[in-house]
Formats: structure tokens, sequence, C-alpha cells
């Protein structure tokens, strides 16, 4: 049986929260602003935007980081949004590609995904689901 487009069920926009880290505050408003450009323009909401200050404390310290994760705790968001691998990954530039998959298999586990806006050459993401990109982790459910 083939659905038409009036039997199909509403999509509903996906969640997500910025999360932008550097110690400089014009810097991170000015990629925050990037960050939700990035969101938008693939329909996804913003409900959060978090900024910490202090890039070279371990993630799991971070302020911002830890609402970020209780709003994925509480389903508030679906996804995670930041301008850089180098955010989330402490700036180890040699490791940032296997630390930012680490940290995508655990946002997967929870039902979550995170993108680095960055490297925006589209995503396997809600709203994008035909071009993977290496900056996108989506869960496979």
């Amino acid at each position: 049986m083939m659905l038409n487009q009036s039997d199909r069920p509403p999509v509903g926009r996906v969640p997500v929260a910025l999360y932008t880290a550097t110690s400089n505050d014009a810097t991170a408003h000015l990629l925050t602003s990037y960050a939700r450009a990035f969101a938008e323009a693939r329909d996804w909401t913003v409900t959060l935007a978090t900024v910490d200050n202090d890039p070279t404390r371990p993630l799991d310290q971070r302020p911002g980081w830890q609402i970020v994760i209780d709003a994925l705790n509480a389903r508030t968001i679906k996804g995670v949004i930041t301008w850089t691998r180098d955010m989330v990954t402490g700036g180890q530039a040699d490791l940032a590609a296997e630390a930012f998959d680490r940290l995508a298999t655990v946002l997967g586990d929870r039902g979550g995904f995170i993108a680095a806006a960055s490297g925006h050459d589209d995503s396997h993401a809600p709203g994008n689901p035909l071009r993977p990109s290496p900056h996108l982790r989506t869960p496979d459910r």
C-alpha cells in the first residue's frame, strides 16, 4: 500500500541545542549565530544555546555542556550543534576525529546526535537523509 501525502504522519521539527566553547565573548556570539543559522537551514528548532568560556576544561566539567546533557537526558533536545569538533574534544587536533566519533556514539546511545556546523557539507540527519557527513553522526534507530 502506498501512502499519499495526506496519509503521512506529520513530521515534527527536531529540537536542538547550540553549544559553543571559547574564551572570547564576541567570538562566542558570532559562532553561536553561525550554528543557529546551520540549524535553522535544516528546519531544526533551537531550544537551547550554551557557551562555556574555558574550552580547556574537560568536557564533563563544563557547566554549559552539563546543561546540554541534562536536556538530552530530559529529551527536550534531540541534537547538539557546535561550530567545530574542537569545541567538544578539547582542542586535541590529532585526536579530534576519534574523540568526536566517541562522543557521537555516546549521544547516539541516548537517542541523540551531534553536528559540527563548520564542516557543513550537509548531513545524514533529520531533514537531510541523503547525504552522509563525517561531521554529523546520528543514531541508526
